[in-house]
């Protein structure tokens, strides 16, 4: 058999398995991307979550000192301060 018949039969025949695999591998590659970038814009949506959460539980504490200075043996107060307080330290784990 002719060397060059050869040659030319496995590129025939590879050519097209190289390009079903690169067909194959850009559909991985842009399914890969895809989740990144859902990955990213929900990562960028946490962490505005968790700025607006740090801003809410500063406004409720600064409330709270003062209405402490109102009724300081309040129950409820002593509640809330410690729901606030445990929402602080949610906030600083993210």
């Amino acid at each position: 058999m002719d060397v060059a018949a050869i040659i030319t039969a496995l590129c025939g025949t590879l050519l097209p398995i190289g390009g079903g695999i690169a067909f194959v591998w850009n559909k991985v590659s842009s399914r890969f991307e895809a989740i990144e970038a859902k990955l990213d814009a929900c990562e960028q949506r946490d962490k505005a979550n968790a700025e607006r959460r740090a801003v809410q539980a500063t406004a409720i504490d600064l409330m709270l000192d003062e209405l402490q200075r109102i009724a300081p043996m309040s129950a409820v107060l002593a509640h809330v301060r410690s729901l606030v307080d445990k929402l602080k330290a949610d906030t600083h784990e993210h």
